[in-house]
């Protein structure tokens, strides 16, 4: 959280004093609400479920770097919000999450059950948020 507000994204993060049991960590404008997780793990409940969060800020095992490195998971709505006044960049498939690190910093779509996320690159995904709320200021 302190990394994104000092980057200088808008956001409402929740208060873990008051809001201890909150579904989500943050709210991101037009992008929705987020949760931060440590692993992928979380993906495992969605095989039959839908994801409660419109993104996940996680960390992801690359083959290319032999290192984790921080991504953002986004559901196809989330992505949708997000893009929704011009258009996203564009897409690479990825068959594994593992191929999803390879394609960085590129952004990448992967299937999981019934279920498609757009993942990104950490640094990238900033980027991406910090202009589009830059360019949407009145």
């Amino acid at each position: 959280m302190r990394d994104l507000e000092q980057t200088g994204i808008e956001m409402t993060p929740h208060d873990p004093q008051t809001e201890r049991f909150a579904r989500y960590d943050l709210y991101v404008p037009r992008l929705g609400y987020g949760d931060v997780k440590t692993s992928v793990y979380f993906l495992d409940e969605f095989t039959t479920d839908a994801p409660a969060a419109d993104f996940y800020v996680t960390r992801l095992y690359s083959t290319r770097s032999r290192a984790y490195q921080r991504v953002v998971f986004v559901t196809d709505r989330g992505w949708a919000n997000l893009w929704s006044e011009k258009r996203a960049p564009q897409e690479v498939v990825a068959s594994s999450f593992a191929d999803a690190a390879a394609y960085f910093p590129q952004v990448s779509r992967v299937q999981l059950g019934h279920f498609t996320w757009i993942v990104v690159e950490y640094e990238k995904w900033k980027q991406i948020l910090l202009q589009w709320q830059q360019e949407s200021k009145p």
